[in-house]
């Protein structure tokens, strides 16, 4: 599982930058709807913004977490090395578990959200 996540930051590396800008992006204009839009606006684009708000998270944190994962490689290391960096990527095997379940929590709360959506009023 780890690896599959290592292979994912490693093609997804170049949308770092333009995943932060669309969650500030996102966020700010999350903002806008919560505090200072007109109720019609604010009942009809609520949802969307929600869930695209929360997939950008999602994909940002997933893309920073996993670019600092520990080699795979214990040559020359020495017993305590070895014991820490087993732990680390044992740590880093539980984060991507975790990471998977709640990908898969959001991919069925963001169905039954935009069925809402799509239900209307």
């Amino acid at each position: 599982m780890l690896v599959l996540f290592e292979r994912i930051v490693q093609r997804s590396r170049w949308f770092k930058g333009p995943a932060f800008v669309a969650l500030a992006a996102m966020l700010a204009v999350c903002a806008w709807v919560l505090v200072w839009a007109p109720m019609p606006v604010q009942d009809q684009w609520l949802i969307p913004i929600i869930v695209l708000t929360l997939w950008l998270l999602l994909c940002a944190s997933t893309i920073t977490v996993f670019t600092n994962v520990p080699l795979n490689d214990y040559q020359n290391l020495g017993w305590t090395g070895k014991i820490r960096r087993k732990l680390a990527r044992f740590l880093f095997h539980l984060l991507a578990w975790f990471m998977l379940i709640i990908s898969l929590a959001l991919l069925v709360v963001s169905f039954q959200l935009l069925m809402a959506w799509f239900r209307g009023p």
